[in-house]
């Protein structure tokens, strides 16, 4: 199975971290990841919160979860957080046109 980072979306606070943590999570949309690439990903963007959190040790820590279709990092008792939307790429072009409609140009 392959993903693809489709969107990363937050409603955190603005500050220095999570303008940081935000500017750097867009540079990935459009990539596409295998299954093992995407939980190497997962353990990345966690060492990356980690990092942002000891370095602004100031503003409140973002704790991460990591799911399948998306990963987060949000502030405790909050509905504020930053979070990536993953979605499975299924197939391609000509098996879409092949297999699902039926028709073989491609």
């Amino acid at each position: 199975m392959k993903y693809l980072l489709t969107t990363v979306h937050t409603n955190l606070p603005p500050n220095g971290k999570t303008k940081l943590l935000s500017s750097y999570c867009h540079l990935f949309i459009g990539t596409e990841f295998t299954s093992e690439e995407y939980w190497e990903f997962g353990k990345y963007f966690k060492q990356l919160v980690e990092e942002l959190n000891t370095r602004y040790e100031r503003t409140r820590p973002l704790h991460t979860n990591l799911q399948k279709g998306y990963f987060s990092a949000r502030l405790d008792n909050t509905d504020k957080s930053l979070w990536l939307a993953f979605e499975p790429i299924k197939r391609t072009y000509p098996e879409l046109m092949r297999d699902v409609l039926g028709q073989d140009r491609c």
